[in-house]
Formats: structure tokens, C-alpha cells, sequence
């Protein structure tokens, strides 16, 4: 049980009381401040200066312990709460008053008992997107590839992890015209495709994904197309493809 004690004070108008004490009273709780340079706090079995309240020369409030010398309230100036997220108790700290934090800004530890504020890093997941889409149908008879559809990275993209899906659907223009398709990264086939239609209508849709890892800077993804074999023209329509960070 904590023994809570009561103060004397002398207080008159002079120094700042609202009263004239004629001999020394009790403080009361509820309405007097005490006047006084600074405080120091005591344990058990301690009497020294170690834990204190002041104030500097710049007329700042000041506390100071074992672990941290003369730190100003202004640096002291943050909340911390706790809340259990199922595993456990998560410190969640956030700065009041004056000391608010700036867009895009967090609370980082030190590691040393203290805080500094630090930019938020930005999430990675869909941080850069980009498409490109061209539907209308095209064919050829070369049996060189041919630029289907192409997207293009920036110069100035970030470093990181990236999916890259496509989609488009082919057809022949007779029974036996064979249709090559592949997918360039650069100058990088990262997969390729052989279809023959089973009739000179049908239409076979091509979907696929990669991912690549720990690229940045200009790039070019890339869908081609080619007449493979047989006769008759290869077509190619409705190329889409998507790409966008993950990591």
C-alpha cells in the first residue's frame, strides 16, 4: 500500500497563493502547487539524485533516470497503449500535441529505451501498376516472330518482386496452320506455345503468369506471335497483359 502524505506549506498572495498561512498548513491536493526547482524521486532504500524532474536553462521540463539523461518533455511527448492481437502484447506509440507527426511518418524505437520519428515505408503490394490491351484481331504468314503486344517498364521503376499475367486467343485460318505463341521478358523467352486448330473456326484463348524477382529500371514484356507450319494465316486477338509489384 502506498503511503500518500500531505506537504506544510506557508503560502501568501505574495508568492503566488490565493491565502495567507500564518503557520505552516497542509498542502491541499486538490488545489496547491507546489513551488519548488525540481523534484527527486526515491525508491525503496534510496536517497540520491538518480530519477529527477527539473528544468533547464530554456525553461523546459526535463526528467532524467538511469537509462536516460536530461531528456526534455517535448521528447517524452508520446502515448503508448497496448492491445493484445492474440499473440501477444503489440506497443502501439503515436505523438500528441505539438509534437504530431507529419504525413507519411511513424514512430521507430532506438533500441535504447527512446523514439525518433522515421518516414513510413511504403507498402510494396501493388505500389506500381501498369496494363496494356489491344483487341482487335491481327494475323500474318511469316514464320518470324511477330510483335503481338508489348509492355514497357519505366526507367525509374523500383526494385522488387513483379507479376506479370497475359491472356489471348488464337486461331488459324485453316485446319492445318499451326500457331506459335511465346512470352519475352527482354530478350528472354520465358515461355512458348504450339496450337493447331481442330477447324477453321475455332478459337483457342491463352492465359499465363510469371513472376520476376529483383528487377528495376526499363524493361519490356512482350507477347509474339508467328504461322508455325501448314497453311494459311496465324491470328492473334484480344492481348492483355498486366503487371504490378508484390514485394
Amino acid at each position: 500500500m502506498v503511503d500518500r502524505v500531505r506537504p506544510l506549506k506557508l503560502e501568501n498572495p505574495g508568492s503566488g497563493g490565493t491565502q495567507t498561512d500564518l503557520y505552516p498548513t497542509a498542502a491541499n491536493p486538490n488545489q496547491d502547487h507546489l513551488d519548488v526547482r525540481g523534484i527527486v524521486i526515491q525508491g525503496d532504500s534510496s536517497n540520491d539524485e538518480v530519477v529527477r524532474v527539473s528544468r533547464d536553462s530554456s525553461d523546459r521540463m526535463t526528467m532524467e533516470d538511469t537509462e536516460v539523461s536530461a531528456v526534455t518533455l517535448t521528447a517524452l511527448r508520446v502515448h503508448a497503449s497496448r492491445h493484445n492481437d492474440g499473440g501477444g502484447d503489440e506497443l502501439t506509440v503515436q505523438l500528441l500535441g505539438s509534437g504530431a507527426l507529419e504525413a507519411d511518418q511513424i514512430i521507430v524505437s532506438d533500441g535504447e529505451g527512446g523514439w525518433n520519428t522515421a518516414d513510413a515505408p511504403s507498402p510494396s503490394f501493388g505500389a506500381w501498376y501498369k496494363d496494356e490491351q489491344e483487341d482487335g484481331e491481327i494475323g500474318t504468314t511469316s514464320g518470324t516472330w511477330q510483335d503481338a503486344l508489348e509492355l514497357t517498364f519505366p526507367s525509374d521503376l523500383e526494385e522488387g518482386d513483379y507479376v506479370i499475367l497475359c491472356a489471348a486467343i488464337v486461331r488459324g485460318s485453316s485446319s492445318s496452320t499451326q500457331v506459335d505463341v511465346r512470352l519475352v521478358f527482354d530478350t528472354t523467352e520465358l515461355c512458348s506455345i504450339t496450337l493447331q486448330a481442330t477447324g477453321t473456326a475455332a478459337q483457342v484463348p491463352l492465359s499465363g503468369s510469371h513472376v520476376q524477382k529483383s528487377i528495376s529500371g526499363s524493361h519490356s514484356y512482350k507477347i509474339q506471335y508467328r504461322q508455325g507450319g501448314g497453311a494459311g494465316t496465324a491470328y492473334i486477338k484480344n492481348r492483355l497483359a498486366i503487371a504490378f509489384r508484390v514485394a
